[in-house]
């Protein structure tokens, strides 16, 4: 009898701690299900947008500003460029008129 009553003790003390280790699970799996879901929020807003621009969005803008910033510079560029060709051409032409005619 007193085997039984030892016996009963010991499966009572492994039902507490099985009970604590489900409750262990339950926990790390509410925990798992929230980083869960703040990971998927951060991926729509990131890709998608949810309902504001996104960060993939911002970013193809932000390369899209820079590229026309490209584009605006090499036609400035290309203007000096074409301004100093000309206003050298037009000096060189004064001098040797100036000279030809003896100035």
């Amino acid at each position: 009898m007193e085997d039984n009553n030892i016996l009963l003790e010991e499966l009572r003390g492994l039902r507490g701690e099985v009970q604590e280790f489900r409750g262990e699970v339950i926990e790390w799996r509410q925990a798992i299900g929230e980083r869960t879901a703040a990971l998927e929020t951060h991926i729509k807003r990131a890709i998608i947008g949810n309902g504001t621009p996104s960060e993939l969005q911002q970013l193809k803008d932000r390369i899209a500003l820079l590229e026309r910033g490209h584009w605006k510079f090499a036609g400035i560029l290309a203007a000096c460029s074409a301004f100093f060709s000309i206003a050298i051409a037009l000096a060189i032409e004064i001098a040797k008129h100036k000279l030809s005619s003896g100035q």
